[in-house]
């Protein structure tokens, strides 16, 4: 079933996708966004927290309106460090409702090139035809289990972007693999659910950056 044809279409309505689209509004061009409103950030653990400061953390706008900081301090929140990530879970849906109501919760899952442009197909099957697609689909979508861990039962091996809750792990050990953000984040909230983590890095340092020296 045909769904029409724009210029533009977005595949992803977190804080890119949305920006994207309020860009696109002021500058009169024609767009379609499709997905679920800051997906990749409900889908986060409750405890956790923005890496960035709360200025440099934005659905962005042309004329700056619709910003975290003025969000948080409306409400009373954080706005500055640290940040929760539920709080800006919930500031990006809000920026939606106001700068992009026009966003279709649907999934895509499938884009094809044509002669003049794209062709997507939407869940349900109907079909987009676009000029250009901008995909901003964060990185919910892109999960990897080391080849040694994957084929085990879910019951002993998972990945971080499966839990949002880690009281299930409560008066249990668990060993963490990793050595980045993701990792460090799941061991405090684990030890803070009262369970027993154990952290293992496969590399011989752990540098979070090129801009920090690597901590041994």
């Amino acid at each position: 079933m045909a769904i029409g044809t724009t210029e533009v279409a977005i595949v992803g309505a977190g804080p890119y996708g949305l920006s994207l689209a309020a860009h696109l509004k002021d500058k009169g061009v024609a767009f379609r966004i499709f997905g679920r409103p800051m997906q990749s950030w409900w889908n986060m653990p409750r405890g956790m927290f923005l890496k960035s400061l709360g200025f440099a953390t934005n659905v962005y706008t042309a004329d700056g309106r619709f910003d975290f900081v003025g969000y948080c301090r409306q409400r009373g929140l954080e706005s500055n460090e640290p940040c929760a990530i539920v709080d800006f879970a919930r500031y990006g849906v809000w920026a939606q409702k106001h700068l992009v109501p026009e966003l279709e919760e649907t999934d895509i899952t499938h884009v094809a090139r044509t002669a003049d442009g794209f062709e997507l197909t939407s869940s349900d099957g109907s079909v987009l035809q676009s000029r250009q697609v901008v995909i901003a689909v964060g990185i919910t979508h892109f999960a990897r289990m080391p080849e040694q861990l994957a084929e085990l039962p879910s019951r002993f091996a998972s990945h971080t972007s499966q839990h949002t809750d880690y009281r299930p792990f409560t008066d249990k050990d668990v060993i963490v693999v990793g050595g980045g953000q993701s990792a460090f984040e799941a061991a405090r909230l684990l030890l803070e659910a009262g369970a027993r983590p154990q952290l293992l890095v496969r590399a011989p340092q752990i540098g979070f950056s090129n801009k920090m020296p690597p901590q041994r």
